[in-house]
């Protein structure tokens, strides 16, 4: 389940727009474990702290280990949901779709965070061997995202790595008493393999507003910092519509003095 505006954008192959939006959307879908052994399921608002549990195939590329687990908090509101309420248990696989967020500390570690709109945890026994078995493929989590390229962290002839550069709206509170937006800016390095396949394509430049979709690989350290790691699987450069021409009838008025000066559609001498 995508966020509505990043499912209307990838319906177009090469999106056309009229400026660059000042503000952006990042969603992630995906399984994740439920970490916190208590979780308030009567209550309106859910929390708990959840696992990304990564395996990627990008160490034999970039400096990063193939696999990591990422920590994540995930926030859910109950009454934005139509189903049933769920129970969140402790050790449970839960299928999640929502807006992520990134946020560092001064020393540039990188807290993670999931606004979800859908969860669906499995359901049994968490510790039980019939639960591990039939439980949700292990898949890494989709990302997509938009943003505006700022950096090519590697440019080599078997990877390129794109930052992109994210300022996304995140509203804290309550349906009943409204909600007060806030911004947070983050980055995120996607990767990608120079393969016949992008070779075929228009890469993006540096200041370019691109939709990207693909996998979280884990986190990349640059310029002081862990930010996400995606490995591209789409990414579409959006053109920007012309400058429109100006009104034909004011160049039409134009042509007919220019005429007029010339003589040309001027009786009063005759």
């Amino acid at each position: 389940m995508l966020h509505p505006y990043l499912l209307s954008y990838l319906m177009e192959d090469e999106p056309v727009i009229e400026e660059i939006p000042e503000r952006h959307v990042c969603s992630i879908h995906g399984p994740l474990i439920n970490l916190s052994r208590r979780v308030a399921d009567d209550d309106d608002i859910v929390f708990f702290e959840g696992l990304l549990d990564i395996d990627s195939d990008l160490d034999y590329l970039l400096d990063v280990p193939r696999e990591q687990q990422l920590s994540l908090d995930v926030y859910y509101n109950h009454r934005l949901s139509q189903g049933p309420r769920q129970r969140f248990l402790h050790g449970a696989s839960v299928e999640a779709n929502g807006l992520f967020y990134v946020q560092y500390d001064e020393d540039g570690k990188a807290y993670l965070s999931v606004d979800a709109y859908d969860l669906r945890p499995q359901p049994g026994n968490p510790f039980s061997k019939e639960y591990v078995r039939r439980g949700l493929p292990k898949s890494n989590p989709g990302v997509f995202f938009t943003g505006i390229v700022t950096g090519i962290a590697v440019d080599r002839p078997d990877c390129r790595v794109y930052t992109f550069h994210l300022r996304v709206t995140r509203d804290e509170g309550d349906p009943d008493f409204g909600f007060q937006p806030w911004e947070i800016d983050f980055d995120i390095h996607c990767a990608i393999r120079m393969t016949v396949r992008w070779a075929n394509r228009r890469l993006p430049q540096i200041g370019d507003f691109c939709l990207v979709s693909g996998e979280l690989a884990g986190l990349y350290w640059l310029d002081g910092r862990h930010s996400p790691l995606v490995r591209a699987i789409s990414i579409q450069v959006s053109q920007l519509v012309p400058p429109e021409d100006d009104d034909p009838e004011e160049n039409d008025d134009v042509d007919d003095d220019s005429e007029d000066s010339d003589g040309t559609g001027d009786t009063t001498g005759q």
